[in-house]
């Protein structure tokens, strides 16, 4: 339903089907935007983890010089095999204060706050955790490349769970193909973590891949597709060897207000 008035009251893209693919690879630009994303993880010995991810982002002016970005990220609904629990996962808020109008380099900084939501135990960390983030990239001709650091500590919550004190990488490198209709390569798989409470061997998370996506453009949105596979470098004992990723993005070209 939300989709569908949306799509009745935005102008469409006055951009070609590139140019509107490196503007959904920009998280920090002024267009609305419903991501859909599964991963699904592979090789563990407990079985195939499913995450599900749901993030809109909604751009808001905040005067003639800086956006104020809004991120959340609904994990709805993820599957932990070695619980065999199915369900929902703690919601997360991104917020990015970002130049309205940036130069070659593009930043934006905010706060990354946790709330502890999850429908089981297995399923999310059981605590209140805040922190910074902070993102960088720049997109000189067909690149869009760039990473995102973010910081959560545990403030709140259940006493009896562990401390959350966990930072987050993510890269992302993308290539968009000229004169293709919107298709790019892309390398940016789920974020590298760091658990720096974990004993040493447990501390990192680190998946590595690539693949392909598609930007298409219809008389009212956007839809943006790809797939990509990774392995994992490192990561906790009797975790997964590789996976796959599958987003559908739907873009909604409205200004920021």
């Amino acid at each position: 339903m939300v989709i569908l008035l949306l799509c009745f009251s935005v102008p469409g893209f006055s951009i070609d089907a590139t140019e509107a693919a490196k503007t959904s690879q920009n998280p920090v630009s002024t267009v609305i935007s419903l991501p859909i994303q599964s991963n699904i993880n592979f090789g563990s010995g407990d079985g195939i983890q499913w995450v599900n991810l749901l993030q809109p982002v909604i751009p808001q002016s905040m005067g003639s010089n800086l956006n104020w970005i809004h991120r959340i990220i609904i994990p709805v609904p993820i599957y932990q095999p070695a619980a065999d629990k199915w369900g929902m996962g703690d919601v997360q808020y991104e917020a990015f204060i970002s130049p309205s109008a940036p130069g070659a380099v593009i930043w934006g900084v905010g706060p990354y706050i946790n709330f502890p939501t999850a429908t089981n135990k297995a399923l999310g960390s059981g605590k209140w955790s805040a922190g910074p983030a902070l993102l960088v990239l720049s997109m000189p001709g067909q690149w869009v490349v760039g990473g995102l650091v973010t910081q959560l500590w545990s403030f709140a919550g259940d006493p009896n769970r562990q401390d959350v004190s966990t930072m987050g990488i993510q890269i992302f490198i993308n290539y968009n193909i000229p004169d293709s209709g919107g298709w790019y390569i892309t390398s940016s798989p789920p974020g590298m973590t760091l658990n720096w409470n974990a004993p040493d061997r447990e501390k990192w998370t680190i998946p590595l891949g690539a693949g392909i996506g598609k930007m298409t453009l219809m008389k009212k949105i956007g839809f943006d597709a790809k797939v990509q596979f990774y392995g994992f470098a490192a990561t906790s004992t009797g975790g997964p060897t590789w996976g796959m990723q599958v987003q559908g993005k739907f873009l909604f070209p409205k200004s920021v207000k």
